[in-house]
């Protein structure tokens, strides 16, 4: 079978099928990776030989598919409840065949890419295990073992590749998430997806010619993405390259609106009544000006929660000596805006997730302003800081958080663990002596105090706080590893 596969073997019967998969499961080089199989076959049917793969606990996640008659819809329902992967109906082609092998790859991706997001919000922030202390990096090879594993499936496609690149991309190891990236323009040349991971790296990296010029190559590839129109549309218009701006921001605003997508388009005409703002103020051109700010009403009109595009439209009727409008903007912005701490928080735990950091930390700041020393909001923004990786500024409202409330362990129990990551090893160590006064048998803390002063080199003082964690809490089994360690050393 000419798709890639570097090594196929054929057997005579499903039975010697069964028995080779077995005889190779967990061998190195060796394992069967996928099993075609007629349902036809002499001896026990290919149907059997799914329900014996998939009752093994050796080889029941083997990629199974299966080939069934023209008229076979009731082989394939109870193919689908044996649990197959795949079917494909006699007569087929290869092409046939690799869809079905891609789709499945898809699939089992997808399923990858739930397993990282729920990993990277459900990140441990109360106790420094040893995974955390190695930083993710087991965590992410875990994951790129999985995803390489995958990509076997379809040898011949790039997607898996990339779908490595946006997982490393998530974990911010962007020099990693570029390597991938242009892994996979060497197979895919001309990817507009891969265009488009490598732009947000080198944006993240602070690339930006270099990230403009990936997005231009994305766009070639995708020209009718509204997405891909409006991320370079807002480029241009932050380099000051007005004309491109508006012509592709003008594009992106009426592809939204022919897809009846108000959020978007009004994203758009946001970005659209910046960009001929601004030239309208470079050019002394009255008339682009008023253009400028038809569009931002009419992004407001179209998304009354845009507060981005109130704020530019207080700034253009401020620009332009209309003080009584900018005046009733914003008092509109008061009545849309969140009203308290809590909103902003959740706003600004939003724009991270949208990948959007500049909004979050606005939306902080305003949190921040309306706390009124209330130190959740304070460790609640510090939380979702440091859950995406911006550690110094988590720092901050940590900061803010003791003195608010100097007595909450759990604030400086966090500070310890950014300061670890940071790098600042004596730093964290003073900060989890701090938690371990306020609670001396929170086992958690007393752990983490006991890493500290591993990784410090003071071995007796990390002896000495691992016992007694393993003594508040027999079952922190992660002490376990630093206990041999340790009294391996001293015998």
């Amino acid at each position: 079978m000419q798709m890639g596969f570097a090594d196929v073997v054929e057997t005579e019967s499903c039975l010697h099928a069964y028995d080779f998969i077995i005889a190779n499961t967990g061998a190195p080089g060796k394992s069967v990776d996928v099993v075609f199989s007629d349902w036809g076959m002499k001896g026990i049917s290919g149907f059997d030989l799914l329900k014996k793969v998939r009752q093994s606990d050796l080889c029941r996640d083997i990629i199974f598919v299966m080939l069934v008659d023209e008229q076979g819809a009731s082989q394939i329902i109870e193919a689908v409840r044996a649990g197959v992967d795949e079917c494909v109906v006699k007569p087929f082609s290869s092409l046939i065949v690799r869809d079905k092998l891609e789709q499945i790859m898809l699939h089992k991706l997808a399923d990858i890419r739930k397993e990282v997001d729920a990993y990277l919000y459900k990140v441990d922030l109360t106790i420094e295990t040893p995974e955390s202390s190695i930083s993710q990096k087991k965590r992410v090879d875990i994951f790129g073992s999985q995803i390489l594993k995958i990509a076997e499936i379809a040898p011949w496609s790039h997607r898996a590749y990339l779908d490595l690149g946006n997982m490393y991309f998530k974990f911010r190891m962007f020099a990693d998430a570029e390597k991938m990236a242009r892994k996979v323009l060497s197979i895919e040349f001309g990817s507009a997806e891969a265009h488009q991971l490598l732009s947000l790296v080198l944006k993240a990296m602070g690339k930006i010619p270099q990230s403009i010029k990936e997005l231009e190559i994305a766009l070639a590839g995708m020209p009718s993405s509204g997405e891909l129109k409006l991320k370079l549309g807002d480029a241009y218009l932050k380099e000051g390259r007005y004309t491109e701006a508006i012509n592709l921001l003008s594009q992106a605003a009426k592809a939204y609106s022919l897809r009846r997508d108000k959020v978007m388009e009004a994203k758009g005409r946001n970005s659209l009544g910046q960009a001929k703002f601004e030239k309208g103020e470079a050019d002394n051109d009255n008339a682009m000006i008023e253009d400028g700010v038809k569009e931002l009403n009419t992004a407001t009109s179209l998304d009354p929660g845009l507060i981005a595009a109130y704020y530019n439209l207080v700034v253009a009727y401020q620009k332009t000596g209309h003080a009584a409008e900018a005046l009733k903007v914003f008092e509109k912005i008061q009545s849309v805006e969140p009203k308290d701490a809590d909103g902003w928080v959740d706003m600004g735990k939003t724009y991270l997730m949208r990948h959007e950091p500049e909004k979050a930390h606005f939306a902080f700041k305003k949190a921040d302003q309306l706390a009124g020393g209330k130190v959740e909001i304070y460790e609640e923004a510090a939380t979702a800081l440091y859950r995406h990786k911006y550690y110094k500024e988590a720092l901050v409202y940590l900061a803010k958080a003791k003195e608010a409330n100097p007595s909450d362990k759990y604030i400086y129990n966090l500070s310890g663990v950014i300061y670890r990551i940071l790098g600042d090893r004596f730093a964290a160590v003073d900060e989890y002596k701090k938690a371990a006064n306020l609670d001396p048998n929170d086992a958690a803390i007393i752990f983490n105090l006991g890493v500290a002063y591993f990784k410090t080199s003071q071995e007796a003082l990390s002896l000495t706080y691992f016992r007694k964690a393993k003594t508040l809490d027999p079952h922190l089994v992660e002490a376990d590893k630093y206990l041999e360690i340790l009294e391996a050393g001293k015998e």
